[in-house]
């Protein structure tokens, strides 16, 4: 039950009780002989209101028990974050959007519906992201690591647990929902499977204005955008009034793009979208996307799991295991001298199209699977897989490194052990099998 509607019927009610009361008092004589002529009306009304009263109370208690209690604690924990946070040490331009702390737990059962309450799913976990306006942040990450959930959450598809996300210096996860439906315009997604994103019983031109419906904007100027937007993702006009089944898969995901640029969007989150394409479709997307954010200035948050895809589009990666970013810096630094133990392996599994180098390259098997996020491990969650895990992994949470070259790892193997102080992982001898703590 929600504060508005709590409120409101104790409103009513409260008026009610004052009618009775006021009325009773105005005509004490015709009240006193309506009960004693037996009816029992007043006196029922009164018991009613009386009860009536009573839930109400018990509810809003609970409420702020449950609910209110918690929601105060949240936001009392949570950093404050101000306008010269968001612009970073240089003092320049807000960032399009970016996320503190943020967390998102799913209850694992029914009557777990607040954290605490039972076992959850950590499925997001503490991240930081920042995206930069006209820049492009690579999320990668095994299926499962929370990618997806991030996505969500900066977009507001889903209420989060705890943490903040700002789009464009505001903080929407502490506005109304009216206000929300405002700022979405500002915000759009393309999806990973363009038939699926598609209505089959819809033109795509019905579809791509959809929209701009949302947005108020209608009629003919609907359709002009439409038809100036196929001409931007490269579709021919007469591709306006087909069915999606009669396109490509690389002609619907570029009708998805120009779904996305409908609002003029300053943030894209793009779910894997080439993924679901063949090499030479997703290599003309890619180019697509950079003459996009060249020309318009967009700032894209791109999810996938191919790195050398990320590599070429990203300015920034940043890598996800179990519900947080175990590495973040410029695609570059990230590529050529991982830092991480994870992104180490990733990268190994990259193949090369030479195959002398690929015959003699060493290749990093991780053994085991990614562990629950409803119960991941103590310390690092990464260190059940790790061929470097060392004691103090299993009791302490690694804290952020960060190197010359910008990149954030968080690692115990830049801290502690054989210190690494920002060096990639390559320059380590992974210890045999039986010493790997």
């Amino acid at each position: 039950m929600s504060v508005p509607l709590i409120v409101g019927s104790g409103i009513v009610t409260l008026i009610l009780v004052v009618w009775a009361v006021a009325d009773a008092a105005r005509r004490p004589v015709v009240a006193w002989n309506r009960i004693q002529r037996g009816k029992g009306t007043w006196i029922a009304l009164m018991v009613i209101f009386t009860l009536a009263c009573g839930v109400i109370g018990f509810l809003m208690a609970i409420y702020y028990l449950f609910v209110v209690r918690k929601q105060l604690a949240v936001a009392a924990a949570t950093p404050v974050v101000t306008i010269a946070d968001l612009q970073g040490d240089g003092g320049g331009p807000v960032d399009v959007v970016r996320t503190v702390a943020l967390t998102k737990h799913f209850p694992l059962r029914r009557v777990a519906r607040h954290e605490g309450d039972g076992p959850v799913i950590r499925a997001v976990d503490g991240v930081d992201l920042a995206v930069p306006p006209g820049t492009t942040l690579g999320l990668v990450g095994e299926s499962g690591s929370g990618k997806s959930t991030v996505a969500r959450l900066v977009l507001r598809l889903m209420p989060v647990t705890s943490g903040q996300v700002f789009f464009d210096g505001e903080d929407i996860t502490a506005i109304s929902a009216r206000a929300l439906r405002e700022r979405r315009g500002g915000m759009q997604l393309v999806f990973q499977d363009p038939y699926s994103s598609f209505d089959p019983q819809a033109t795509v031109v019905d579809s791509v204005k959809e929209p701009l419906l949302a947005q108020g904007v209608a009629g003919a100027a609907a359709e002009q955008r439409v038809s100036e937007l196929f001409d931007l993702v490269g579709l021919p006009q007469a591709h306006l009034q087909r069915y999606p089944r009669e396109l490509s898969g690389g002609q619907l995901q570029r009708a998805g793009i120009a779904r996305a640029l409908t609002v003029n969007p300053k943030l894209v989150v793009m779910d894997e979208p080439v993924s679901a394409l063949d090499v030479s479709t997703q290599a003309q997307v890619i180019n697509l996307l950079e003459d996009l954010q060249r020309d318009l200035g967009i700032a894209f948050l791109f999810i996938a799991h191919d790195l050398s895809i990320v590599r070429h589009v990203s300015d920034r990666i940043a890598v996800m295991y179990l519900g947080q970013i175990v590495e973040e810096g410029p695609a570059a630094a990230l590529y050529e001298s991982p830092t991480h133990p994870y992104t180490h392996a990733l990268l190994s599994a990259i193949p090369v199209p030479n195959p002398t180098v690929q015959r003699t390259r060493a290749r990093v098997v991780l053994q085991g699977e990614i562990p629950s996020p409803a119960s991941p491990p103590s310390g690092c969650r990464f260190r059940t897989r790790c061929p470097y895990a060392m004691d103090v992994c299993a009791e302490e949470e690694p804290p952020a490194y960060v190197g010359a070259d910008g990149v954030v790892a968080r690692c115990h193997l830049h801290t502690a052990g054989p210190t690494l102080a920002g060096g990639s992982i390559a320059d380590l001898t992974a210890p045999s099998a039986s010493s790997a703590g």
